[in-house]
């Protein structure tokens, strides 16, 4: 693994059985300085092959090697690893018969894992999976035993550690305990090679809640072989279901169980669940129905999962909901929240504060299967958490994203509707300028985004059309530069009483742009960690929005409260 292609980090995301299907990408901008309009890519679901029979497709991998056998004799890592990406490219194409699909596939595999690319690896697994019907936990388990002996350098076997866990993860989908230890074990051992602490502590944290499986699984082992034979069996059913629903928090497999179960209030409510009723009286009596179990003595040990359910159906609820009702609501939440041990507020940000993400893993609760990380600003504007990962930061913990397709989504509300003065600051560790992204993204031409240069600056774009369109916006550059690897706290002052805009940098005042533009509010969601330029590569930490003007000493003292490692 010499060459620099094998040297880049696999992110655990590349190998998750499941595709986000329904993932908005946002267009990069055909100029160097001008946002540009945003365009949807949806993903469709596409009825996969069976795999070749073997005879076949040795006959078509010996037609590909025989066409590119000048490139074959190479023992360049760097011509193996570009013959890779060529057949990885000529694979996706349909004009090929399955078996020359499959066998570009193979080949592709085969020259990534001769370059010593991890990653490549993955990555042609994850989309030939896509296309074929294969078994991706053993398929991906031999390939990466293949590599290993080419995992000679740190970023390596960092990589391979962290292919390892996410044969875990797959492994623990599909209820395979023991493989998910062996994955894990192996995980560790490439982990502690590379002397890479952050995943070491990652790993232990992973075996700590695989043992607790192990556990409960091991209690309901029995279940699991009864509904082999018998799965209209109502003692097995509420006892497999349960643990879908209460110990893997997968309640899309449990509730089709619990419904065939033995406990009738359990039953009655999963069977009303499986009907889909997107009526507000319906979901009402879900919630309500979760949340009374939740308080009663015979349901007392399950309590927090009951009342997880019961917020899974309140948060739906929530945009419907006005008046007292709505504050009822509320108040249930902030009390499950509580019971969970998630902190819902901080006092130690200046007035103002209408969003604020610390990152900690406190702040992190899952509402059904999806993460949500709460606001502490009291606004309630909390982010659904799509492939992020939570890692030491410049205080506490911080969210790292992998510059493709991991974010924090936030709702647009009235209070994020910022057409005065507002202050957006955040401590950012960027690792990649090779593009232009945006690690804080509404709207370039209303309430603002923030893009980093390839230089390293950074602009904050804002306008008065309400919306991402050509003219009626402008920039303010930062002028002082971030450096990929390292941490630098930013904050981005638009005071429209002073017609101007502020950047400061690590607390001190770095540039001043005359505006005095009216700025109109967009209906955008917020983005983190994405946006019209690019996806964000790094960290971010401690990440605050105000609806006013920041002084340069509330500026300072947010800026001196991280660099002390203090969370607000």
């Amino acid at each position: 693994m010499n060459n620099e292609k094998g040297n880049k980090n696999l992110d655990i995301k590349d190998i998750n059985i499941l595709e986000d299907l329904n993932d908005v990408g946002q267009k990069a901008p055909v100029k160097a300085d001008v946002p540009s309009e945003k365009a949807v890519e949806v993903r469709k679901v596409v009825s996969k092959l069976d795999v070749p029979e073997d005879d076949v497709l040795k006959k078509s991998i010996a037609g590909i090697r025989d066409v590119y056998a000048e490139k074959y004799k190479s023992s360049d890592a760097k011509v193996r690893h570009d013959l890779a990406v060529e057949f990885l490219s000529e694979a996706k194409k349909k004009e090929h018969t399955p078996a020359v699909q499959y066998a570009f596939f193979m080949e592709a595999i085969q020259n990534y894992a001769y370059a010593g690319d991890v990653a490549g690896i993955m990555k042609a697994i994850g989309e030939l999976d896509s296309v074929f019907r294969i078994n991706r936990i053993e398929f991906t388990e031999k390939e990466l035993a293949s590599c290993e002996k080419y995992a000679k350098v740190q970023n390596d076997q960092s990589a391979l550690a962290e292919a390892y866990a996410g044969c875990y993860s797959l492994a623990l989908e599909n209820d395979l305990y023991d493989a998910a230890a062996k994955y894990l074990n192996s995980a560790s051992i490439y982990a502690k090679k590379a002397n890479n602490n952050d995943l070491m502590n990652e790993i232990r944290e992973l075996n700590k809640d695989m043992l607790v499986l192990k556990k409960e699984y091991a209690l309901v082992a029995g279940s699991f072989e009864k509904l082999k034979t018998v799965p209209d069996d109502p003692a097995a059913n509420s006892a497999v279901g349960k643990f879908y629903c209460f110990t893997r928090g997968n309640w899309e497999k449990g509730l089709p169980l619990l419904a065939k179960g033995q406990d009738e209030k359990m039953k009655q409510l999963a069977g009303d669940e499986l009907k889909n009723s997107v009526e507000v009286p319906e979901m009402t009596k879900l919630a309500d129905g979760w949340w009374a179990l939740s308080e009663e003595r015979d349901y007392r040990l399950n309590q927090n999962e009951l009342r997880r359910r019961a917020c899974f159906w309140y948060d739906k609820l929530l945009p419907s909901l006005a008046s007292l009702e709505k504050i009822k609501v509320e108040k249930k939440i902030e009390l499950a929240c509580s019971s969970f041990g998630i902190k819902r507020s901080s006092l130690n940000l200046p007035k103002g504060a209408v969003l604020a993400f610390n990152f900690e893993k406190n702040t992190i609760v899952k509402i059904g299967a999806t993460p949500i990380i709460s606001d502490l600003s009291g606004q309630k504007n909390d982010g659904i958490i799509h492939g992020v990962k939570f890692v030491k930061g410049a205080a506490g913990d911080a969210a790292e994203f992998n510059g493709k397709d991991s974010y924090i989504e936030v709702k647009d509300s009235k209070t994020l509707a910022l057409d005065a003065s507002l202050t957006v600051e955040m401590w950012l560790n960027p690792l990649d300028f090779s593009i232009r992204r945006n690690p804080y993204n509404k709207c370039y031409g209303g309430e603002g985004t923030m893009t980093i240069e390839v230089s390293g600056a950074i602009n904050f774009f804002t306008g008065a059309t309400g919306k991402d369109a050509e003219g009626g916006y402008m920039g303010a550059s930062s002028s002082k530069a971030l450096l990929p690897g390292k941490w630098s706290h930013v904050a981005v002052v638009r005071d429209q009483k002073a017609n101007r805009i502020a950047w400061y940098f690590n607390g001190e005042l770095a540039s001043e742009t005359p505006f005095a533009m009216e700025v109109k509010a967009s209906k955008l969601n917020i983005l983190i960690g994405k946006g019209y330029a690019g996806a964000y590569s790094g960290m971010i930490d401690e990440l605050a929005i105000f609806n006013r003007a920041l002084s340069e000493k509330e500026v300072k003292d947010l800026f001196n409260m991280g660099k002390k490692s203090q969370s607000f």
